[in-house]
C-alpha cells in the first residue's frame, strides 16, 4: 500500500498542472455514467407496466424516454471520448516540450549518464504512456467509485438478498489485482528498459551507416538489431501475459456471478416474491456494477503499471538544472585566470593544479599528448562541467558566480565536429538571432565560405542535412567558425577547429580573427596551428609542465619535441 501511495504521489505531482481538465474529465464521466443509469428503470416499467399488464398507453412515452436517453448518452460519450483525447494531446505536448527545455538545461556531466536511445524513449514514449494514463485514470476512478456506489444503493432497494449475493464477489478482484501487482510492477520496467535499448540501438547504426557499408557489416549489425527487437518483443509479451490474465479473472467472475443471481433471483420470481421487471433490472445493473470495478482496477493496474515510466522521468526533472539567469553580469574588457584547478572524472584524476593566465587580446595554444586534459581546460571555461577545486576567474570575479546566460553569449567554443543541424546554412549560423544580410555575408567571407555558399543550389538558403552531411568537413567546420565569429565573441575556443581546413585558408581565417582583439585559446596536433600563438602552455598528465613560444619550447623542452615529432604536423 505505501508503494501505490508514493507511486500515486508522484503521479499527482507529475499533472496537478491539469487540474482543470481532470475536474471537466470527471464532470462528463459521472453525466454520462448516471445518464446510463436510466435504462434498467426503463426496462422495469417497460416490463411490469406495460408488457406484462398488457397496458400499451404507456408503451410510446416509455419508448421516446428510452430513445432520447440513449441519444443524449451517446452524445455525452462522443464528448467525453474526443476531450479525452484532446486534453491528453495538449498534456502530451506541454510534458514533451519541458522534459525537452530540463534536458537543454542539465548539466552535462548529468546528461552524459543517459545514452541519446534512452533520453528519446522517455521524452517521446514514456511521457506519452504516462499523461495518457494518468489524465484520465484519476478522475475516472473517482467517478466510477461514486457510479458504483449509486448502483450498489439500488440493488439494495430492489432485493437486499440479491445484492448480497452480488456484494461477496467484490473480494475476489482485490485479491486478483493484489497477487499480481509486483510482477505487473517488473515486467513493465523490464519492457521500458528493453524498449530504450531498441531505440539506442537503432540510433547508433543510423548514424554510423557510413562504417557499416564501408566493413561490409551489415548482415552483423542486423543481427545484432534483430536481437534487441527480440529482446524487447520477449519483454512485452510477459508483460502482456499478466495484465491479460488480470482481466480474464476478472470476465471470469463478472460471468459467474449473475448466473447465481438468476438462478437464486428466478426461484423468487416463481414464487412471486420480486417481479420479473425487477429481476430483469436487477440482472442489468449486476452487469453494470462490475462496470466500475473492473475499470477502478484496470485503472489501478495501468497506474502501477506507469511506475517505472514515472522514475524514469522524475529521474531526469529531479536533476538540479543549470541557473541561466542569476549571477554577476559579464565584465568588459576581460583577463581570465585559471587557479589550482583540480577536476576528476569518475575516479581520474584528469587535472592537477592547473594555473595560468591569459589578457585581453592574446593568443596561447594548449599543446599535451592525448588524454593529457586540454579539452577539460577549455570545457571547464565554459563551464561544461565545475573544477572539484580552485577557482576560475574572469576580472577576479569567479566564473561560477557570472550569469550563465552572458557567459555563453562572450565565450564561444568551435571543435572540430561541432554540430550543423538540418536547416539553411543561414540559420545554421542566426540560430534565431537577429544579424543582417550584410553581417552575415561578411562573416562569411571573413572564413572563406561565401564563394562555396554562393554556388550551393539555394545559396545561402540551401539545406545542409542531417549534421551538415551534405557539405564537405572542411566546409562544415568554417560555418561553425563564422557562426561564432557573427557573435564577436571575447573568448574565442578553437578545438581542433580547423583540422580539415587547409593553411592557406586557416592563416586567412587567423588573420580575421586577429583583428577583433579577444583572447583566443587553440588546441590542435598541426604545427602551423600552433605556431599562431603569442605562447604555448604544455600539458602533461593533467599539469602544466611549461610554457613560453615555439621557438623556447623547441629548445629547452624535451617533452614538447617529442610531443612535435609524433602528433603535430
Amino acid at each position: 500500500m505505501n508503494n501505490l501511495n508514493s507511486n500515486t504521489n508522484q503521479i499527482l505531482k507529475y499533472i496537478k498542472k491539469y487540474k482543470k481538465y481532470q475536474i471537466i474529465l470527471f464532470c462528463l464521466f459521472i453525466t454520462t455514467m448516471l445518464l446510463n443509469l436510466i435504462y434498467p428503470f426503463i426496462l422495469k416499467y417497460l416490463i411490469d407496466g406495460v408488457i406484462i399488464p398488457k397496458d400499451t398507453r404507456l408503451l410510446t412515452p416509455i419508448i421516446f424516454i428510452g430513445l432520447l436517453a440513449a441519444v443524449i448518452e451517446r452524445y455525452m460519450a462522443f464528448i467525453l471520448n474526443y476531450k479525452t483525447k484532446e486534453y491528453s494531446n495538449i498534456a502530451i505536448k506541454e510534458e514533451q516540450k519541458n522534459m525537452y527545455m530540463h534536458l537543454q538545461r542539465m548539466p552535462l556531466d548529468e546528461y552524459a549518464k543517459y545514452s541519446s536511445g534512452d533520453i528519446l524513449t522517455r521524452t517521446l514514449s514514456d511521457t506519452v504512456q504516462v499523461i495518457s494514463v494518468a489524465l484520465k485514470s484519476i478522475p475516472l476512478i473517482i467517478a466510477q467509485l461514486i457510479y458504483g456506489i449509486v448502483i450498489a444503493l439500488i440493488l439494495i432497494t430492489l432485493n437486499w438478498q440479491l445484492a448480497l449475493i452480488t456484494f461477496c464477489s467484490m473480494p475476489l478482484y482485490y485479491m486478483t489485482l493484489r497477487s499480481c501487482t509486483t510482477q505487473l510492477q517488473n515486467t513493465s520496467k523490464k519492457e521500458r528498459d528493453a524498449y530504450s535499448k531498441v531505440n539506442e540501438s537503432l540510433r547508433e547504426k543510423l548514424e554510423g551507416i557510413h562504417i557499416i557499408k564501408a566493413l561490409d557489416k551489415l548482415n552483423f549489425f542486423y543481427t545484432d538489431f534483430e536481437k534487441s527487437i527480440k529482446l524487447w518483443i520477449d519483454e512485452s509479451n510477459k508483460h502482456s501475459k499478466i495484465a491479460i490474465f488480470i482481466e480474464n479473472i476478472m470476465i471470469l467472475i463478472i460471468k459467474c456471478t449473475p448466473i447465481l443471481i438468476l438462478g437464486y433471483g428466478g426461484f423468487k420470481t416463481i414464487n412471486d416474491k420480486i417481479s420479473f421487471g425487477t429481476l430483469f433490472a436487477f440482472y442489468t445493473y449486476v452487469q453494470m456494477i462490475y462496470e466500475p470495478v473492473r475499470m477502478i482496477n484496470n485503472n489501478l493496474i495501468q497506474l502501477k503499471s506507469i511506475k517505472p515510466q514515472i522514475i524514469r522521468i522524475f529521474e531526469i526533472l529531479n536533476v538540479k538544472p543549470e541557473n541561466y539567469t542569476s549571477g554577476q553580469d559579464f565584465p568588459s574588457p576581460i583577463k581570465v585566470e585559471y587557479c589550482n584547478i583540480y577536476f576528476k572524472y569518475k575516479d581520474f584524476l584528469v587535472l592537477k593544479g592547473v594555473n595560468f593566465k591569459i589578457n585581453k587580446g592574446e593568443k596561447i595554444a594548449i599543446v599535451g599528448e592525448s588524454g593529457s586534459g586540454k579539452s577539460t581546460i577549455v570545457n571547464l571555461l565554459v563551464r561544461d562541467y565545475l573544477p572539484n577545486e580552485g577557482d576560475i576567474k574572469i576580472n577576479n570575479v569567479q566564473l561560477k558566480e557570472l550569469r550563465l546566460k552572458d557567459l555563453r553569449h562572450n565565450i564561444f567554443k568551435v571543435t572540430h565536429s561541432d554540430y550543423l543541424f538540418n536547416m539553411s546554412v543561414k540559420d545554421n549560423i542566426l540560430l534565431g538571432d537577429n544579424f543582417s544580410e550584410e553581417e552575415i555575408i561578411e562573416v562569411l567571407k571573413a572564413v572563406k565560405a561565401y564563394e562555396f555558399v554562393m554556388n550551393l543550389s539555394e545559396c545561402m538558403d540551401t539545406i545542409v542535412g542531417e549534421k551538415g552531411k551534405l557539405l564537405s568537413e572542411g566546409q562544415r567546420q568554417r560555418l561553425c567558425i563564422a557562426r561564432a565569429l557573427i557573435r564577436k565573441p571575447k573568448v574565442l575556443i578553437l578545438d581542433e577547429a580547423t583540422s580539415a581546413i587547409d593553411s592557406k585558408t586557416e592563416d586567412y581565417i587567423f588573420n580575421k580573427i586577429d583583428k577583433m582583439n579577444c583572447i583566443t585559446i587553440l588546441i590542435s596536433h598541426r604545427l602551423a596551428t600552433i605556431k599562431k600563438a603569442d605562447y604555448i602552455l604544455l600539458l602533461h598528465n593533467g599539469q602544466i609542465i611549461d610554457s613560453g613560444t615555439h621557438e623556447e619550447m623547441i629548445k629547452n623542452n624535451n617533452v614538447y619535441q617529442h610531443i612535435l615529432s609524433s602528433q603535430l604536423k
